[in-house]
Protein backbone atom coordinates (compact mmCIF):
# COMPACT_ATOMS: atom_id res chain seq x y z
CA UNK A 1 0.00 0.00 0.00
CA UNK A 2 2.99 2.27 0.94
CA UNK A 3 4.80 1.68 -2.57
CA UNK A 4 1.30 2.30 -4.57
CA UNK A 5 0.41 5.71 -2.33
CA UNK A 6 3.51 6.81 -3.30
CA UNK A 7 3.67 5.78 -6.70
CA UNK A 8 0.12 7.97 -7.02
CA UNK A 9 1.97 11.02 -5.21
CA UNK A 10 4.22 11.07 -7.73
CA UNK A 11 1.83 10.87 -10.51
CA UNK A 12 -0.14 13.81 -8.64
CA UNK A 13 2.90 15.90 -8.39
CA UNK A 14 2.47 17.44 -12.02
CA UNK A 15 -1.63 16.24 -12.74
CA UNK A 16 -2.76 17.76 -9.28
CA UNK A 17 -0.51 18.71 -6.25
CA UNK A 18 -2.98 19.97 -4.24
CA UNK A 19 -3.76 16.38 -3.21
CA UNK A 20 -0.31 15.30 -2.55
CA UNK A 21 -0.47 15.86 0.38
CA UNK A 22 -2.93 13.92 1.54
CA UNK A 23 -1.52 10.85 -0.36
CA UNK A 24 1.79 11.43 1.59
CA UNK A 25 -0.09 11.83 5.26
CA UNK A 26 -1.77 8.44 3.85
CA UNK A 27 1.33 7.07 3.60
CA UNK A 28 3.38 7.96 6.79
CA UNK A 29 0.02 7.04 8.83
CA UNK A 30 0.75 3.60 6.89
CA UNK A 31 4.44 3.86 8.02
CA UNK A 32 3.34 4.52 11.78
CA UNK A 33 1.03 1.50 11.20
CA UNK A 34 3.81 -1.15 9.59
CA UNK A 35 6.35 0.13 12.54
CA UNK A 36 4.12 -0.45 15.68
CA UNK A 37 3.30 -3.82 13.69
CA UNK A 38 7.16 -5.34 13.17
CA UNK A 39 7.68 -3.79 17.09
CA UNK A 40 4.93 -6.00 18.34
CA UNK A 41 6.40 -8.91 16.65
CA UNK A 42 9.71 -8.78 17.94
CA UNK A 43 8.27 -7.67 21.26
CA UNK A 44 6.58 -10.99 21.66
CA UNK A 45 9.72 -13.12 19.97
CA UNK A 46 11.64 -11.66 23.06
CA UNK A 47 9.37 -12.86 25.50
CA UNK A 48 11.40 -14.48 28.16
CA UNK A 49 10.04 -18.16 29.43
CA UNK A 50 10.47 -19.14 32.98
CA UNK A 51 13.50 -21.56 31.89
CA UNK A 52 15.08 -18.05 30.38
CA UNK A 53 14.18 -15.98 33.71
CA UNK A 54 15.43 -17.99 36.21
CA UNK A 55 18.91 -18.96 34.29
CA UNK A 56 19.43 -15.24 34.23
CA UNK A 57 18.48 -14.37 37.76
CA UNK A 58 20.48 -17.66 38.88
CA UNK A 59 23.16 -15.95 37.78
CA UNK A 60 22.61 -12.73 39.38
CA UNK A 61 21.65 -13.58 42.71
CA UNK A 62 24.81 -15.66 42.91
CA UNK A 63 27.04 -12.99 41.33
CA UNK A 64 25.50 -11.31 44.81
CA UNK A 65 26.28 -14.44 47.20
CA UNK A 66 23.02 -15.35 47.15
CA UNK A 67 21.38 -18.81 47.31
CA UNK A 68 19.12 -19.53 45.25
CA UNK A 69 16.63 -23.14 45.18
CA UNK A 70 13.60 -23.34 42.72
CA UNK A 71 10.88 -25.47 42.89
CA UNK A 72 8.07 -26.69 40.36
CA UNK A 73 10.45 -25.04 37.05
CA UNK A 74 10.37 -27.53 34.73
CA UNK A 75 6.17 -28.03 35.17
CA UNK A 76 5.97 -24.26 35.09
CA UNK A 77 7.91 -23.97 31.75
CA UNK A 78 4.46 -25.77 30.33
CA UNK A 79 2.46 -23.11 31.38
CA UNK A 80 0.78 -20.88 28.41
CA UNK A 81 3.32 -18.21 26.72
CA UNK A 82 1.56 -14.91 28.68
CA UNK A 83 1.64 -16.68 32.12
CA UNK A 84 5.04 -17.80 31.52
CA UNK A 85 5.84 -14.21 30.47
CA UNK A 86 3.80 -12.28 33.20
CA UNK A 87 5.77 -14.54 35.99
CA UNK A 88 9.42 -14.16 34.77
CA UNK A 89 8.54 -10.16 35.14
CA UNK A 90 7.69 -10.91 38.49
CA UNK A 91 10.56 -13.13 39.23
CA UNK A 92 12.69 -10.65 37.54
CA UNK A 93 11.76 -7.53 39.18
CA UNK A 94 11.47 -9.73 42.69
CA UNK A 95 14.98 -10.88 42.82
CA UNK A 96 16.50 -7.43 41.83
CA UNK A 97 14.36 -6.38 44.91
CA UNK A 98 15.93 -9.31 46.73
CA UNK A 99 19.24 -8.29 45.72
CA UNK A 100 18.85 -4.40 46.40
CA UNK A 101 17.07 -4.31 49.19
CA UNK A 102 16.93 -7.31 51.28
CA UNK A 103 20.29 -8.06 52.67
CA UNK A 104 19.43 -11.80 52.01
CA UNK A 105 21.32 -14.90 51.97
CA UNK A 106 19.20 -17.09 50.43
CA UNK A 107 16.08 -17.78 48.46
CA UNK A 108 13.25 -19.50 47.34
CA UNK A 109 11.09 -19.49 43.54
CA UNK A 110 8.78 -22.08 43.28
CA UNK A 111 5.63 -22.78 40.46
CA UNK A 112 2.96 -24.56 41.59
CA UNK A 113 -0.28 -25.06 39.79
CA UNK A 114 -3.62 -25.52 42.47
CA UNK A 115 -6.49 -27.28 40.07
CA UNK A 116 -8.64 -26.90 43.23
CA UNK A 117 -9.25 -22.90 42.24
CA UNK A 118 -7.23 -23.36 38.94
CA UNK A 119 -4.28 -21.03 39.86
CA UNK A 120 -0.96 -20.65 38.79
CA UNK A 121 1.06 -19.35 40.86
CA UNK A 122 4.77 -18.49 41.76
CA UNK A 123 6.03 -17.89 45.54
CA UNK A 124 9.59 -15.98 45.51
CA UNK A 125 10.46 -16.20 49.18
CA UNK A 126 13.68 -14.23 50.87
CA UNK A 127 15.83 -15.02 54.21
CA UNK A 128 16.47 -10.97 54.51
CA UNK A 129 15.44 -8.14 56.58
CA UNK A 130 11.64 -8.06 55.15
CA UNK A 131 11.14 -4.72 56.04
CA UNK A 132 8.11 -2.56 54.80
CA UNK A 133 7.37 0.05 52.98
CA UNK A 134 7.39 -2.20 50.09
CA UNK A 135 5.72 0.79 47.84
CA UNK A 136 8.38 3.45 47.96
CA UNK A 137 8.02 6.99 46.57
CA UNK A 138 9.39 6.99 42.78
CA UNK A 139 9.63 3.39 42.82
CA UNK A 140 7.71 1.27 39.91
CA UNK A 141 8.77 -2.20 40.72
CA UNK A 142 6.22 -3.29 42.87
CA UNK A 143 3.78 -1.18 40.91
CA UNK A 144 4.90 -2.91 38.08
CA UNK A 145 4.86 -6.47 39.25
CA UNK A 146 1.11 -5.34 40.93
CA UNK A 147 -0.08 -4.20 37.42
CA UNK A 148 0.96 -6.66 34.91
CA UNK A 149 -0.73 -9.59 37.67
CA UNK A 150 -3.81 -7.98 37.39
CA UNK A 151 -3.88 -7.40 33.89
CA UNK A 152 -4.18 -10.61 33.75
CA UNK A 153 -7.07 -11.48 36.10
CA UNK A 154 -4.66 -12.67 38.81
CA UNK A 155 -3.83 -11.57 42.16
CA UNK A 156 -0.42 -9.33 43.87
CA UNK A 157 0.69 -10.12 47.38
CA UNK A 158 3.96 -8.92 48.99
CA UNK A 159 4.45 -9.42 52.93
CA UNK A 160 6.53 -10.10 55.95
CA UNK A 161 6.80 -13.10 57.91
CA UNK A 162 8.92 -15.24 59.75
CA UNK A 163 11.59 -15.78 57.16
CA UNK A 164 11.42 -12.64 55.52
CA UNK A 165 9.69 -11.18 52.73
CA UNK A 166 7.30 -13.29 50.59
CA UNK A 167 6.18 -12.49 47.18
CA UNK A 168 3.35 -14.38 45.43
CA UNK A 169 1.49 -13.64 41.97
CA UNK A 170 -1.70 -15.96 40.86
CA UNK A 171 -2.59 -16.22 37.52
CA UNK A 172 -5.85 -17.87 36.62
CA UNK A 173 -5.86 -20.54 34.36
CA UNK A 174 -8.05 -20.06 31.49
CA UNK A 175 -9.55 -23.40 29.87
CA UNK A 176 -9.70 -23.31 26.31
CA UNK A 177 -12.91 -22.50 24.50
CA UNK A 178 -14.61 -25.56 23.31
CA UNK A 179 -17.10 -25.44 20.26
CA UNK A 180 -20.38 -26.28 20.79
CA UNK A 181 -20.93 -30.42 19.75
CA UNK A 182 -23.60 -30.75 17.75
CA UNK A 183 -25.72 -33.14 18.46
CA UNK A 184 -26.48 -36.42 15.78
CA UNK A 185 -29.64 -38.50 15.27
Amino acid sequence: MITIKAELAQRLVTKQPEQVAGELEDIAAASRRNLQLVRDIVGNMRQKGIADVLVEEEKNLHEAGIDVATQGEQTASAWPTPVQTGFGAVVQEACTNVIRHAHAHSVVIAFAFAEVDGMYTVSIQDDGNGKPPYDRDGSNGIAGMRERIAGQGGRFAIRNNDIGTLVTACIPYERPHEEPHEETA
